[in-house]
């Protein structure tokens, strides 16, 4: 998204969510600091997070991750977005980054995740009920 992204991550370890995020965003800030010649930050704000911990929630936040960019105009079809990894859970293109373990957890197959994003077509329902669930008023 040109104003904000959404990101999934599971915890695994002792480490926190926050301190592992806080790591990877200062050294990502000081390679584009450096690479760009500048200085400060990248990002505005602090990350906002969310606990989730209900699995239906988790599929119906995913959907809500790919579908943001078409219900927000940006593109027409979710698989257009290149930097969503749609098109990964989908089967149309094989990223080395993507792991589709989350996908063969709670799905049978690509096309079976395919049908449960297109069977959901109201747009403004989506958006409105994972908003909610998952977002301050201003995400």
């Amino acid at each position: 998204m040109p104003n904000h992204y959404h990101l999934l991550v599971r915890q695994n370890s002792e480490i926190p969510i926050s301190k592992w995020l806080k790591t990877v965003f200062n050294g990502y800030t000081q390679a584009i600091n450096k690479q760009e010649n500048r200085k400060g930050t990248i990002f505005e704000g602090r990350a906002k997070n969310k606990e989730i911990m209900n699995e239906r929630h988790l599929i119906h936040l995913i959907r809500y991750f790919h579908f943001n960019p078409v219900q927000s105009g940006i593109v027409t079809k979710a698989e257009a977005w290149e930097f969503s990894d749609y098109s990964d859970w989908i089967g149309i293109r094989k990223n080395k980054l993507f792991n589709n373990h989350l996908l063969m957890q709670y799905f049978d197959n690509h096309e079976s995740y395919k049908k449960f994003f297109n069977d959901y077509k109201d747009s403004q329902k989506i958006a409105n009920e994972f908003k909610d669930i998952f977002f301050d008023a201003d995400s």
